[in-house]
């Protein structure tokens, strides 16, 4: 499996940067710069497409608060929750605002 420090180098490779890395706490302008956006850059790459390495099941807890209007349930997406492909029932309408998930129904297990 490939690491952090892996898949950075073969980056600075690409862009023909002659210094490697060997840790990411190293410092170094091309650790630095790799600290700055690589995170976000794996996240963005995870929510392109429903990879099957990176997909799970949750049920969610309900929220003590209801939305203002529109909706009747309010549920916390996990933390770990990078994009929402759907729910348990395919006719399930939903909306995503922040890190909730806004519904009519009494459950909601997603995917």
């Amino acid at each position: 499996m490939a690491t952090k420090v892996s898949i950075c180098n073969r980056a600075l490779a690409s862009l023909g940067v002659r210094n490697r890395i060997t840790s990411m706490s190293e410092n170094s302008e091309p650790a630095r710069k790799c600290n700055l956006i690589l995170d976000s850059i794996i996240e963005e790459v995870l929510r392109a497409y429903p990879w099957n390495c990176a997909t799970d099941r949750a049920s969610l807890a309900q929220s003590s608060t209801s939305p203002a209007f529109g909706y009747t349930y309010k549920y916390a997406l996990p933390n770990d929750c990078l994009r929402v492909i759907g729910m348990e029932y395919e006719d399930s309408e939903y909306k995503i605002e922040g890190r909730f998930l806004l519904t009519d129904e009494t459950e909601a297990n997603i995917i």
